[in-house]
């Protein structure tokens, strides 16, 4: 009787019954239960991060294919959004919504990451984009789009920076707008210096009247005696300049996890800060350390 429904359910008889057919049938099923399950918990995890303002991201390594089913435009239904890249073998990627596509294009770098995001939450537009970087980490490119009216419509193309999360009225935040970034990565209105506008494509000073001057370093951070001696660039290990400045005489102290220092003035259109330590003494940080540690 088990033999039966075993063999009714797979489509064959029982004098069919191939060892070879029944294992082809079931790595198929399997195959497309383990995918569902997987997808689904992305898309959860989309869906999650974007409603919390933050970035969803993938890495885009040699060759990857990336494909996602949300609503992209606000009219209820699921959109499928691909992407692909041969990192080795092209130039291009090629960007689709349901059955439109696109050819994408990295210029003098590499692509580095693909992301979607809800800049703003009242336009019923979701996001999505890539970036590109050169070989020194430095960001060539980031390219953002949107699915409105069954087109893909370009919103913002060769921005220089990467988004690391928005405001969901418009604004992205950006690493070189932020006093620092925060370990934890949470980032907060007291942090921002300037962000970007997405409605009006330009860089503007966050004006806060009342900004908090106290703050807790959460890792380390080399603080440099005069503001001529920032070192903007590239990103580089905080850790690595040290030596250096040392030689050079510019390193005033560093700054662990735990460590307050006081903001006494943030430099316009700047990432450069002057700060006091907890001894008196002052100094500056900004500069490439802001980027990444």
């Amino acid at each position: 009787m088990e033999q039966k429904l075993f063999c009714s359910f797979f489509g064959i008889n029982n004098n069919q019954s191939n060892i070879g057919r029944i294992m082809k049938k079931i790595t198929v099923i399997l195959f497309i239960l383990l995918n569902f399950s997987v997808y689904s918990k992305d898309i959860n995890e989309i869906k999650n991060q974007i409603n919390k303002n933050q970035i969803f991201s993938w890495e885009i390594k040699e060759k990857v294919k990336l494909k996602v089913n949300m609503d992209l435009n606000g009219d209820g239904k699921n959109d499928i959004l691909t992407f692909y890249i041969d990192k080795k073998n092209s130039e291009y990627g090629e960007l689709c919504v349901n059955n439109q596509k696109i050819k994408v294009e990295r210029i003098n770098s590499e692509f580095s990451n693909f992301f979607i995001m809800d800049a703003d939450k009242n336009d019923n537009l979701i996001e999505f984009g890539y970036s590109c970087v050169y070989d020194n980490g430095l960001y060539d490119q980031t390219a953002i789009y949107r699915y409105s009216k069954k087109i893909i419509k370009i919103n913002k193309e060769n921005l220089d920076f990467y988004p690391l999360e928005v405001s969901g009225d418009g604004k992205l935040y950006f690493s070189d707008g932020l006093i620092y970034l925060r370990g934890d990565e949470i980032i907060e209105e007291n942090d921002i210096l300037r962000y970007y506008n997405l409605k009006e494509d330009k860089i503007v000073e966050n004006e806060i009247k009342n900004r908090i001057k106290i703050y807790k370093c959460s890792w380390n951070m080399v603080v440099y005696n005069s503001e001529k001696s920032i070192i903007d660039g590239a990103p580089v290990e905080e850790e690595t300049k040290i030596p250096s400045a040392k030689e050079d005489g510019t390193l005033l102290g560093i700054l662990r996890p735990g460590d307050k220092f006081e903001i006494l003035k943030i430099e316009p259109n700047s990432d450069h800060v002057k700060i006091k330590l907890s001894n008196g003494k002052i100094g500056w940080i900004g500069g490439n350390h802001m980027v990444w540690d």
